[in-house]
Protein backbone atom coordinates (compact mmCIF):
# COMPACT_ATOMS: atom_id res chain seq x y z
CA UNK A 1 0.00 0.00 0.00
CA UNK A 2 3.02 2.04 0.70
CA UNK A 3 4.34 1.96 -2.60
CA UNK A 4 1.21 2.83 -3.90
CA UNK A 5 1.14 5.97 -2.22
CA UNK A 6 4.63 6.77 -3.37
CA UNK A 7 3.90 6.35 -6.82
CA UNK A 8 0.69 8.21 -7.00
CA UNK A 9 2.67 10.69 -5.50
CA UNK A 10 5.16 10.96 -7.52
CA UNK A 11 3.02 11.08 -10.92
CA UNK A 12 0.95 13.95 -9.05
CA UNK A 13 4.57 15.79 -8.62
CA UNK A 14 5.56 15.31 -12.36
CA UNK A 15 1.78 16.91 -13.49
CA UNK A 16 2.54 19.84 -11.08
CA UNK A 17 5.83 20.23 -12.79
CA UNK A 18 4.71 19.73 -16.12
CA UNK A 19 2.04 22.68 -15.56
CA UNK A 20 4.51 24.87 -13.87
CA UNK A 21 6.78 24.71 -16.72
CA UNK A 22 4.45 25.16 -19.58
CA UNK A 23 3.24 28.07 -17.78
CA UNK A 24 6.96 29.60 -17.25
CA UNK A 25 7.28 29.19 -20.89
CA UNK A 26 4.66 31.37 -21.89
CA UNK A 27 1.73 28.98 -22.60
CA UNK A 28 -1.76 30.68 -22.21
CA UNK A 29 -4.89 28.76 -22.66
CA UNK A 30 -7.14 30.79 -26.05
CA UNK A 31 -9.79 31.50 -24.19
CA UNK A 32 -7.22 34.09 -21.92
CA UNK A 33 -6.04 35.19 -25.97
CA UNK A 34 -6.92 38.56 -27.03
CA UNK A 35 -9.47 38.42 -29.75
CA UNK A 36 -9.18 40.67 -33.15
CA UNK A 37 -12.40 43.07 -31.40
CA UNK A 38 -10.67 43.54 -28.75
CA UNK A 39 -11.04 43.01 -24.80
CA UNK A 40 -15.00 43.16 -24.78
CA UNK A 41 -15.28 46.86 -24.22
CA UNK A 42 -16.63 47.33 -27.80
CA UNK A 43 -19.60 47.60 -29.33
CA UNK A 44 -20.41 44.70 -31.90
CA UNK A 45 -23.40 43.66 -34.14
CA UNK A 46 -24.31 42.01 -37.26
CA UNK A 47 -23.65 42.88 -40.22
CA UNK A 48 -25.79 40.54 -42.41
CA UNK A 49 -26.33 36.93 -42.90
CA UNK A 50 -26.38 35.39 -46.09
CA UNK A 51 -27.29 31.74 -46.54
CA UNK A 52 -27.84 29.84 -50.20
CA UNK A 53 -30.95 28.09 -48.77
CA UNK A 54 -34.71 28.22 -48.82
CA UNK A 55 -35.03 27.75 -45.32
CA UNK A 56 -36.33 30.58 -43.52
CA UNK A 57 -35.13 29.82 -39.90
CA UNK A 58 -31.49 29.54 -40.84
CA UNK A 59 -31.00 33.16 -40.80
CA UNK A 60 -32.47 33.55 -37.42
CA UNK A 61 -30.01 30.03 -36.42
CA UNK A 62 -26.75 31.68 -37.51
CA UNK A 63 -27.67 34.97 -36.33
CA UNK A 64 -28.82 33.75 -32.70
CA UNK A 65 -25.73 31.35 -32.68
CA UNK A 66 -23.41 34.49 -33.22
CA UNK A 67 -25.16 36.50 -30.46
CA UNK A 68 -24.93 34.08 -27.97
CA UNK A 69 -21.06 33.05 -28.39
CA UNK A 70 -20.22 37.04 -28.52
CA UNK A 71 -21.69 37.18 -25.10
CA UNK A 72 -20.98 33.59 -23.50
CA UNK A 73 -16.97 34.78 -24.27
CA UNK A 74 -17.37 38.39 -23.48
CA UNK A 75 -16.16 39.59 -26.97
CA UNK A 76 -18.30 42.83 -27.13
CA UNK A 77 -20.85 44.57 -26.11
CA UNK A 78 -23.93 43.68 -28.61
CA UNK A 79 -25.93 45.84 -29.92
CA UNK A 80 -29.10 45.89 -32.64
CA UNK A 81 -29.26 48.16 -34.23
CA UNK A 82 -27.39 51.96 -34.66
CA UNK A 83 -23.63 52.13 -35.20
CA UNK A 84 -20.75 50.06 -33.53
CA UNK A 85 -17.53 49.83 -33.69
CA UNK A 86 -17.37 46.03 -35.09
CA UNK A 87 -19.89 44.51 -37.56
CA UNK A 88 -19.85 40.45 -37.90
CA UNK A 89 -20.82 39.13 -41.45
CA UNK A 90 -22.15 35.63 -41.81
CA UNK A 91 -22.24 34.11 -45.42
CA UNK A 92 -23.47 30.43 -45.27
CA UNK A 93 -21.46 29.24 -48.34
CA UNK A 94 -23.08 25.73 -48.11
CA UNK A 95 -25.09 23.72 -46.36
CA UNK A 96 -26.77 20.22 -46.64
CA UNK A 97 -29.51 18.29 -44.58
CA UNK A 98 -30.79 15.05 -44.94
CA UNK A 99 -32.88 13.06 -42.89
CA UNK A 100 -32.42 9.25 -42.19
CA UNK A 101 -33.52 6.27 -40.00
CA UNK A 102 -36.66 6.43 -39.04
CA UNK A 103 -39.16 4.36 -36.31
CA UNK A 104 -42.05 2.10 -37.07
CA UNK A 105 -44.07 5.29 -37.08
CA UNK A 106 -42.67 6.32 -40.66
CA UNK A 107 -41.05 9.40 -38.48
CA UNK A 108 -37.20 10.95 -39.00
CA UNK A 109 -35.03 10.01 -36.16
CA UNK A 110 -31.73 11.10 -37.26
CA UNK A 111 -30.16 13.76 -39.54
CA UNK A 112 -26.99 14.35 -41.08
CA UNK A 113 -26.32 18.09 -41.45
CA UNK A 114 -23.25 20.09 -43.01
CA UNK A 115 -22.53 23.82 -43.71
CA UNK A 116 -19.73 25.75 -44.90
CA UNK A 117 -19.51 29.46 -43.62
CA UNK A 118 -17.05 32.20 -43.19
CA UNK A 119 -17.61 34.69 -40.48
CA UNK A 120 -15.79 38.21 -41.50
CA UNK A 121 -15.28 41.11 -39.46
CA UNK A 122 -15.28 44.54 -40.71
CA UNK A 123 -14.41 48.15 -38.83
CA UNK A 124 -18.32 49.59 -37.94
CA UNK A 125 -16.77 53.17 -38.78
CA UNK A 126 -14.51 52.34 -41.75
CA UNK A 127 -16.99 49.59 -43.30
CA UNK A 128 -13.06 47.58 -44.13
CA UNK A 129 -12.43 44.64 -43.33
CA UNK A 130 -10.43 43.51 -40.41
CA UNK A 131 -10.22 39.80 -40.41
CA UNK A 132 -11.97 36.89 -41.68
CA UNK A 133 -12.24 33.19 -40.63
CA UNK A 134 -11.56 31.47 -43.78
CA UNK A 135 -14.30 28.64 -44.82
CA UNK A 136 -14.87 26.63 -41.73
CA UNK A 137 -16.94 23.37 -42.59
CA UNK A 138 -18.28 20.51 -40.59
CA UNK A 139 -20.66 17.66 -40.88
CA UNK A 140 -22.48 15.72 -38.50
CA UNK A 141 -25.15 13.37 -37.62
CA UNK A 142 -27.58 13.88 -35.07
CA UNK A 143 -29.74 12.14 -33.49
CA UNK A 144 -33.25 14.19 -33.39
CA UNK A 145 -36.41 14.13 -34.91
CA UNK A 146 -35.91 17.70 -35.93
CA UNK A 147 -34.29 19.48 -38.68
CA UNK A 148 -34.33 22.59 -36.71
CA UNK A 149 -32.71 20.71 -33.63
CA UNK A 150 -29.87 19.12 -35.48
CA UNK A 151 -29.16 22.89 -37.77
CA UNK A 152 -28.75 24.79 -34.33
CA UNK A 153 -25.94 22.30 -32.63
CA UNK A 154 -24.44 22.49 -36.01
CA UNK A 155 -24.54 26.29 -36.54
CA UNK A 156 -23.57 26.61 -32.65
CA UNK A 157 -20.40 24.28 -33.20
CA UNK A 158 -19.54 26.14 -36.19
CA UNK A 159 -19.98 29.85 -34.73
CA UNK A 160 -17.64 28.52 -31.72
CA UNK A 161 -14.76 27.13 -34.34
CA UNK A 162 -14.97 30.68 -35.77
CA UNK A 163 -14.36 32.10 -32.05
CA UNK A 164 -11.44 30.25 -31.28
CA UNK A 165 -9.98 31.35 -34.69
CA UNK A 166 -10.45 35.23 -33.85
CA UNK A 167 -8.53 34.16 -30.45
CA UNK A 168 -5.81 32.15 -32.55
CA UNK A 169 -3.21 34.35 -33.74
CA UNK A 170 -0.84 31.64 -36.04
Amino acid sequence: MRTGNIRLAGITLFWFLALLLAAGCGYTLASEEPSVIGNGEKTVKIKRVETPTLFPWLSHLMRTSVHDEVNYRRLGRWVESGEADYELDVEVIRFAISDYGYSREGSSVMYSASMVMILNVYDGSTNESIWSSGAVALARVYDTDNAQTATRELSRELIRRCMDRMRNEF
